[in-house]
């Protein structure tokens, strides 16, 4: 099974890669493959290009064998739409299992994504907590008929469950670097230095939140 961490990564930190370890030893994934967004359907579009905010990810997952920067929504004009992504994915490895990393506030909204019912036809969901957000039981009713308990629950399918991983993520923002950027102030420690260093050379996010 692959693992898959969708985003604008404008920029990556240690709040994504730790999520992405996390989850990746917990279902023992082959790989995690980060698909930065060129076209968010559901965000402001970055302030980094493309072609920086894959560098930075590149530069991140380096000493990590099973991270994966994978470009494929950068090279596409249209909006960046998970289901057309994962068409693509099965199209091009017709025979592997996908996991969809996630965090419990983005899911929760997961109705409202373009032709949402077909992503249970695509891909598994892996729903992670983030800082001060818990599903609770009155938000689980639409997706009941999809959730299992465990691991193995879930590879007994090749599509279509939902797990909810006991895992909490990092309390760093995207938002919260680029706006210590744009103060003067250093977002060392919150995300990898080598991202720093291009951040720092490229001059980005200087005055820009």
């Amino acid at each position: 099974m692959i693992g898959l961490l969708g985003g604008t990564f404008d920029p990556i930190h240690f709040g994504h890669l730790r999520i992405a370890l996390e989850v990746a030893d917990a279902l023992d994934l082959e790989q995690v493959r980060f698909i930065p967004n060129r076209v968010p359907p559901h965000r402001r579009q970055p302030l980094a290009s493309g072609a920086e905010r894959l560098a930075m990810i590149q530069s991140a997952i380096q000493g990590e064998p099973r991270f994966v920067a994978d470009d494929r929504e950068l090279r596409q004009e249209q909006t960046s739409y998970t289901v057309h992504t994962l068409q693509a994915l099965h199209q091009e490895f017709p025979h592997q299992s996908w996991a969809f990393i996630i965090g419990a506030d983005a899911f929760l909204q997961l109705t409202s994504w373009y032709e949402w019912q077909t992503l249970f036809d695509l891909t598994h969901f892996i729903v992670v907590g983030r800082p001060g957000y818990a599903l609770t039981t009155s938000e689980t009713t639409w997706f009941q008929p999809y959730l299992v308990d465990s691991l193995a629950d879930l590879t007994k399918h090749t599509v279509g469950k939902v797990l909810v991983l006991n895992i909490q993520g990092l309390d760093i923002s995207a938002t919260q670097l680029r706006n210590l950027i744009a103060r003067g102030q250093s977002p060392r420690y919150l995300t990898p230095d080598a991202v720093w260093s291009m951040i720092q050379t490229q001059q980005l996010y200087k005055s820009k939140v």
